[in-house]
């Protein structure tokens, strides 16, 4: 290494470049126990310096390659924006959850996110660390119970765990390098491939072994390659839609090919190209064809016109015909997959796994949200209301489980002698069922926390019971 530092440091003096050498380290990745020496190397007969651990782009490098200091250094500056959550998502006058999530996405988990990729080779003890940051942000943005079930936060939130995320973008990004031959860490990927596991697990054995786990077979990608014209110097395609201001059944199918004919005679066009596109249960499919031939493949610049379906117009007739039967057949004509679409299919296995593991739980939200992710619940009320109500849609509030936190025993209905629930509250207690009726109130219990009005009818029965101010 010496010789190399030696020319490079010649070279820097040549264009009139200097290495600082107080800023100037070297990084020793070692785990032995016993002691041992650092390396001894030279910059201009200065020795460099070897720490424990060095900051480079944000990201704390420890001799170790554990990356406990980064992740304990990370959690000390999430903690610090963390504060600003606390005091905007007081349960009377606090922000607006789904503004408390966007905050929260923007201050803290942008931070996160930042080199997952690297940092994710971490024992799985020393990432869990920071998903104490991740599950209080979420209960202060909900203005869940503390004792609220972090599945039902991700749920309700509309935001993945930490370990998922991971793996999405694990996965987008090694699906990227992939993808791009002139990169250099693709052809360090495919070195590691062929050689012996390195000394920590990288991103690309991490890859692997997540493929490997889920049986997922690696297609082969289409090659992304750096274009000479820029795209935003690209000129856009030229679509005629003059067709579409009419709508099937409004004006008869020789209308529609006289139309047709009329713009292809005023555009002075001399050869047309129909195309179409199908999919099925069983493929997809597209084709094109010309007066005298049709081409069409199986699936995996121009000027457009957009043209409907079924009206008698002859090329199209022929194109779609065509498409439809490429969609049904077995085999596959082109075999390559864009790197956009095996990034969205490795996050559709990731988002499975979320719902399997969601309805595994089979918790109080999911008989209200059976999909763990969609939409955030969009109602409009005041801070308060929505604390309640997404309290009441976890299951846990103040009433039916402070016990957990004080350490004393499972409140019981005081009539009917059972486990005092959320549920048997709003549905099921005799003592509150003239109230029920007036409210409007159904069973099951999920159908009363579903949109706007059932949840305003939910609360204000609540309030008409003097239970609100417990939830």
């Amino acid at each position: 290494m010496q010789p190399s530092i030696n020319q490079i440091c010649k070279q820097a003096r040549s264009v009139g470049f200097t290495f600082s050498e107080e800023k100037t380290s070297c990084m020793h990745f070692c785990r032995l126990r016993r002691p041992h020496y650092d390396p001894l190397l030279y910059l201009e007969e200065t020795p460099i310096r070897c720490p424990r651990t060095i900051k480079f782009l944000g990201i704390i490098f420890d001799s170790t390659h554990t990356w406990k200091q980064h992740i304990l250094s990370l959690k000390q500056k999430c903690m610090k924006s963390l504060d600003i959550l606390k005091v905007l998502s007081h349960t009377k006058w606090g922000a607006e959850p789904k503004m408390l999530l966007t905050l929260y996405q923007s201050l803290i988990l942008s931070r996160i996110d930042y080199g997952c990729v690297v940092y994710g080779s971490a024992c799985k003890s020393s990432l869990n660390i920071l998903n104490s940051i991740h599950n209080a942000a979420l209960r202060y943005c909900l203005g869940a119970f503390p004792t609220s079930p972090v599945e039902g936060l991700y749920c309700e939130a509309n935001i993945p765990s930490l370990e998922d995320r991971r793996k999405i973008r694990l996965s987008n990004y090694m699906t990227k390098i992939l993808a791009l031959d002139e990169h250099p860490y693709n052809k360090i990927c495919m070195r590691e491939a062929e050689n012996h596991p390195p000394f920590s697990r990288s991103a690309f054995g991490r890859y692997r072994e997540y493929l490997r786990i889920r049986e997922v077979d690696p297609p082969q990608l289409l090659r992304l390659e750096s274009s000479e014209i820029p795209p935003w110097k690209c000129p856009p395609p030229v679509v005629n839609f003059e067709l579409a201001q009419f709508k099937k059944g409004e004006i008869s199918n020789t209308h529609w090919q006289q139309s047709f004919l009329d713009i292809k005679n005023r555009e002075n066009v001399d050869f047309v190209i129909n195309t179409d596109g199908s999919k099925t249960n069983d493929g997809v499919g597209c084709a094109f064809a010309t007066e005298d031939k049709t081409f069409s493949w199986t699936l995996r610049e121009v000027t457009l016109l957009w043209v409907p379906s079924h009206v008698g117009i002859a090329g199209n007739e022929k194109v779609d015909n065509a498409a439809q039967e490429a969609s049904s057949k077995d085999v596959v004509d082109v075999t390559m997959v864009k790197p956009s679409d095996y990034q969205a299919y490795l996050k559709s296995i990731i988002l499975k796994e979320w719902q399997q593991r969601w309805q595994n739980l089979n918790k109080n939200l999911y008989r209200i949200k059976p999909l763990a992710y969609g939409k955030y619940l969009r109602v409009e009320l005041d801070r308060t209301s929505l604390t309640k109500t997404h309290r009441l849609r976890i299951g846990h509030t103040a009433l039916t489980h402070k016990h957990l936190l004080t350490g004393e025993d499972a409140p019981l209905c005081a009539d009917c002698q059972v486990r005092l629930t959320v549920e048997h509250i709003v549905c099921d207690c005799p003592r509150y069922e003239p109230q029920r009726h007036l409210f409007n109130l159904v069973r099951p219990y999920g159908e009363n926390l579903k949109d706007k009005q059932s949840i305003a009818n939910c609360l204000n029965f609540l309030k008409a019971v003097n239970l609100f101010n417990e939830i």
